[in-house]
């Protein structure tokens, strides 16, 4: 993430935030190395440092928003990720600290929504020039798309509100409602994120769940 401004601190707390960000959004099955970062694991005081920044560039604040929204779904599982690890270099308490930063991360996810509202005339406009996979432009996935905006799960050009887990898990369950023969394949021209079976395989089989399930569900009823 490249700032114009800001203390050898600051872009050493992002770097740290974008490594760990990195590391914890590869799926378990092609991810090569344990997590590396030289600068270690982000700290409490590197979210101080980042959070008064989302009132300066948009293009930074909407990042963090999604570092924020990425942190907050894994924060809970990030001893047992870097227990599994074949090689371990931080204690708990290092592991420990480094959640308590994207908890405080993500409780600045709150504001950066709001500090987004004046941005959100330019998205309906850009909107309108967003072609949809022919798959998923049908009467009934408009029906659900509708719904997913109204629960503020989708935004206007239909990029998705959520962490990547969510992401799969709301197209898996479209997929199989539009009875879609490739179920991912629209949704990865849709998104450009090519990871959605991985997500979803590792959120089934390893965590179990998807957190808010129950209310990407209700979408599809």
């Amino acid at each position: 993430m490249e700032k114009k401004t800001g203390s050898i601190e600051e872009k050493r707390a992002m770097l740290r935030l974008d490594s760990l960000l990195e590391f914890l959004g590869t799926p378990r099955d092609v991810r090569n190395t344990p997590y590396y970062c030289k600068y270690g694991l982000p700290t409490l005081e590197d979210a101080r440092l980042l959070i008064p920044q989302l009132e300066i560039d948009i293009k930074d604040r909407e990042k963090l928003k999604k570092i924020a929204s990425e942190f907050l779904y894994y924060s809970g599982e990030l001893y047992k990720y870097f227990a599994q690890e074949t090689i371990i270099v931080f204690d708990r308490e290092e592991i420990n600290e480094a959640g308590r930063a994207l908890y405080k991360l993500s409780e600045a996810a709150g504001v950066l929504s709001e500090y987004a509202k004046p941005q959100q005339a330019a998205t309906e406009t850009q909107a309108a020039t967003v072609v949809l996979p022919a798959e998923l432009a049908t009467e009934t996935a408009m029906k659900y798309w509708r719904k997913a905006r109204a629960a503020n799960w989708v935004n206007a050009d239909y990029s998705f509100n959520g962490t990547h887990p969510q992401m799969a898990y709301f197209a898996e369950i479209m997929a199989e409602k539009l009875e879609l023969k490739y179920k991912w394949r629209p949704f990865i021209k849709l998104w450009k994120y090519r990871y959605l079976a991985q997500e979803r395989k590792r959120s089934r089989d390893l965590i179990g769940k998807v957190e808010k399930e129950k209310e990407i569900e209700r979408i599809f009823e």
